[in-house]
């Protein structure tokens, strides 16, 4: 009853019930002290938290228009710019209010829209998908590396004058499995033993990937289990034995697991033989679990063999640079599932001698061929306007922080951390793709960060909840510079490249007939 008073206007009717409303809160006794009125049996709160429809302050008196008095369409146009629990809050005020979110209403379409980018044409759809949101717990989002116009530093690259491949345009370029380490795609997985690295003397390098489902955790536990009990057993043997390199630059721990098991395999005879003819504690489990790696290595290589090598083609770009892509076996089609994205990591190999030190990450709702995006005006337009100062980025400032990056978008949130800064960026989708900017990323330089002698230990790690979230089957990450410790790690190559090691998302898997796909649902392949 309460709730009845707080939402509905005083009519003629209520008036003339008043008198069995108030003999119901009294149990049918009339106070003889007090005289019934009708006007106290008005709400009492009605002059401070009712809807002003009869009292109305200063200049809104004097014949402005209220919400309740506008037509339908545009109060779901105002309430579509409200967050959704302020739309939900509004709603609950009044009756009239509710029925805009009845049946085949917008208002939740509208708000969809603007909380994350998502439409979806049914607005029963567009709640649920609001509602499941909220409930259902974000993951790591698996995204596909599918082109790069950097080159990659591996034997396929001839490491001569310009580092382009030596390969006709179109042709496909065979690449073993071990090869593959520095391929695109391991910058887009997070795990710390794949980085990507393009070829020597690159800069501005565009890295792009594309939507595959929720990333496989529990593969990803394994696999680190299995690598940590291989490079203990490496650790013993190179301190015995061989002379390996196990942490730091170029050691086995940040090694591709091709090249892990080539170590490991190469060792494990030497190890077994210590082990039978030594006094070592457990020396059956050892024996044992060395032995299945061994036959789990042995029958990878048979199907490695089996499959053949993995193939990748390249192009010449009209900027000059030869582009290496990975062909798309699947047609982009506007009905495929598509990622609501809501937080944000990125992260430098801090062991490699070129580690990234700026870039600059856009997005698009649309399933994009990788190839397309050689000549973009908006990602040209942007890298052209992003001059690296040595305060931070170029653009127009206010109260002593950045406000807007020319030719990127505004700033909606900073996320300033001990290696560097996230900058949250917002622009409307553009060109012929529908790209528009989601995030800049800057770390401090290692000099910077080790001042005064204080003992640091640097983690290259950068992670950002998003003010907004986005949609996205399809992101791109221009990698503008790179951090120069050639000397430090004592590298030998002529010129600088960019090291990356990972730039991920977290958030929610939506098919587009308004289900979010729950995280539990992941296969073993790495997609739902």
């Amino acid at each position: 009853d309460s709730t009845e008073h707080l939402t509905t206007d005083l009519r003629p009717e209520r008036e003339r019930d008043s008198t069995e409303h108030l003999t119901r809160l009294t149990n049918g006794r009339r106070c003889s002290k007090t005289p019934y009125s009708p006007a106290l049996s008005r709400p009492r709160a009605l002059s401070s938290r009712s809807p002003a429809r009869t009292a109305l302050p200063g200049s809104m008196a004097s014949g402005s228009k209220q919400l309740l008095d506008l037509p339908g369409d545009v109060q779901v146009q105002v309430l579509g710019n409200l967050g959704v629990r302020d739309v939900a809050r509004t709603l609950r005020s009044c009756h009239a209010l509710a029925q805009l979110a009845q049946g085949q209403s917008p208002l939740w379409r509208e708000v969809l829209v603007r909380e994350c980018g998502l439409d979806l044409a049914d607005g029963a759809r567009a709640r649920g998908v609001l509602r499941q949101l909220r409930e259902t717990r974000t993951a790591r989002i698996h995204f596909v590396g599918v082109l790069t116009d950097g080159g990659i530093d591996s034997p396929y690259t001839p490491g001569a004058e310009d580092d382009e491949p030596s390969l006709p345009s179109g042709n496909p370029a065979s690449l073993g499995e071990r090869d593959l380490q520095y391929w695109v795609t391991s910058m887009f997985l997070p795990v710390p033993w794949l980085i990507y690295c393009s070829a020597s003397g690159r800069t501005d390098i565009l890295c792009a990937a594309t939507l595959v489902g929720y990333y496989d955790e529990y593969g990803e536990a394994q696999e680190q289990s299995r690598r940590d009990y291989m490079l203990e057993r490496l650790a013993l043997i190179a301190g015995e034995q061989w002379n390996m390199t196990i942490d730091g630059f170029g050691g086995l721990s940040s090694a591709s697991p091709e090249v892990l098991d080539e170590a490991f395999f190469a060792a494990s005879e030497m190890d077994i033989q210590l082990l039978l003819h030594g006094p070592h504690l457990e020396k059956g489990a050892h024996l044992l679990k060395i032995r299945r790696l061994r036959a789990q290595i042995q029958q990878k290589w048979s199907l490695r063999r089996a499959r053949g090598a993995s193939l990748l083609c390249t192009l010449r770009a009209e900027n000059g640079r030869t582009a290496v892509f990975a062909p798309q076996e699947e047609e982009a089609s506007p009905s495929s599932p598509c990622a609501v994205l809501s937080r944000l990591t990125v992260r430098r190999p801090v062991s490699c001698s070129c580690p990234a030190s700026h870039g600059v990450i856009f997005a698009s709702r649309e399933r994009i061929d990788g190839v397309a995006l050689l000549d973009c005006p908006t990602l040209d337009a942007a890298c052209a306007q992003l001059l690296i100062l040595p305060g931070g980025w170029a653009g127009s400032a206010g109260s002593g922080s950045v406000e807007h990056i020319e030719g990127v978008g505004h700033v909606v949130r900073r996320t300033a951390l001990a290696e560097g800064e996230i900058l949250e960026v917002e622009a409307p989708p553009s060109g012929p793709h529908g790209l528009y900017p989601i995030a800049l990323f800057s770390f401090r330089p290692l000099a910077e960060m080790a001042v005064q002698g204080l003992p640091f230990s640097e983690t290259g790690l950068l992670a950002a909840q998003l003010f907004r979230p986005r949609t996205a089957r399809f992101i791109a990450v221009k990698l503008l510079r790179a951090e120069d410790r050639m000397e430090l790690c004592k590298d030998d190559h002529q010129d600088m490249n960019i090291d990356m090691d990972f730039v991920g998302f977290e958030g929610h898997i939506v098919s587009m007939d308004g289900e979010v796909r729950s995280p539990d649902e992941c296969t073993g392949d790495g997609s739902d």
